[in-house]
């Protein structure tokens, strides 16, 4: 195989959703997920959801029936890892009830991940991203 495009890093707690995915799904993402830092497969960027805002934010999808996603974003690199860029993965989750998307959420680095002002969700209907 040949060398990884991207380093690769997650976020302590969107290690513990893989741990906690049923068998299949973690499978299904891992090889997602390596398929990704090979520069094989590029998630479609987020937007703002809501009073979410996941600018800079990817997603996968992941199962068969798509019920899943795995949310990520990429930034540079540390210096040590030998490629400029990393993939940063910051949630795995269902996409019913905007789970894996309230996680990636409140788990962004910086002050990206304050929340926008104005009505929520429930006040416009359903926001959370396909």
């Amino acid at each position: 195989m040949r060398a990884a495009a991207y380093a690769f890093q997650a976020h302590p707690a969107a290690v513990e959703d893989l741990r906690h995915l049923p068998c299949r799904v973690r499978e299904e993402t891992l090889e997602l997920l390596e398929r990704l830092v090979h520069a094989q497969v590029r998630g479609p960027e987020l937007d703002l959801h809501g009073r979410r805002d996941l600018r800079g934010c990817r997603k996968l999808y992941v199962g068969t029936d798509s019920r899943w996603r795995a949310v990520y974003i990429e930034r540079p690199a540390p210096g040590d890892t030998g490629c400029r860029r990393e993939i940063y993965l910051l949630a795995v989750g269902l996409r019913d009830g905007c789970a894996a998307y309230n996680k990636a959420h409140i788990r962004m680095p910086g002050p990206a991940c304050a929340e926008l002002p104005g009505p929520g969700p429930a006040d416009r209907g359903s926001s959370c991203p396909q």
